[in-house]
């Protein structure tokens, strides 16, 4: 790139403006990288996938721009376990998978890392009072004092995604 910039500068071309083009799968933070490497928040931030709709770029400085772009998906998953491992870390909306199977896969990784969950929730991953036990603990209960099982299984998982269970690995 510098030889380039010379080769520029020696034929009387001013400058040449180098693009950086951030991608990657919905909502992994690549407009919060943008950001960070500005150092401003120019770039809009959500914790949902599908936030950045259109290509957007930001001057870094006079040489430099950094080119925001929406994430990139396959339009098809052939392969569920790749389905569930992208609703699981949220990287596909919400409605895409019901919540109980991403909810059941979530528990199958966990027993791998039940230590975590365990210092986590005070419960082991394979109790079938799971729901019962943290969702009374958080106090995610309907106005019966029944515990909101779907609401108590959102928590967990965006629990997840925010990494307070620990380092996991889906792979």
């Amino acid at each position: 790139v510098l030889t380039k910039r010379i080769k520029a500068k020696n034929r009387g071309i001013k400058s040449i403006i180098i693009r950086c083009l951030v991608v990657g799968i919905p909502n992994v933070g690549k407009s919060t990288f943008i950001n960070k490497v500005v150092n401003k928040s120019l770039a809009k931030t959500a914790n949902i996938p599908g936030f950045t709709k259109s290509i957007t770029i930001y001057k870094l400085n006079d040489e430099i721009e950094i080119v925001d772009t929406p994430g990139l998906l396959y339009s098809k998953f052939t392969d569920r376990l790749v389905g569930l491992r992208l609703a699981l870390i949220g990287s596909i909306k919400e409605d895409i998978l019901p919540i109980n199977e991403v909810f059941d896969y979530y528990l199958e990784i966990m027993k791998k890392y039940s230590a975590n969950f365990l210092k986590k929730y005070n419960v082991e991953p394979d109790n079938p009072q799971l729901i019962s036990i943290i969702g009374n603990n958080k106090g995610l209960l309907f106005k019966e004092g029944l515990v909101d099982e779907q609401t108590t299984k959102k928590v967990l998982i965006k629990e997840f995604q925010k990494g307070l269970v620990g380092r996991i690995s889906l792979e």
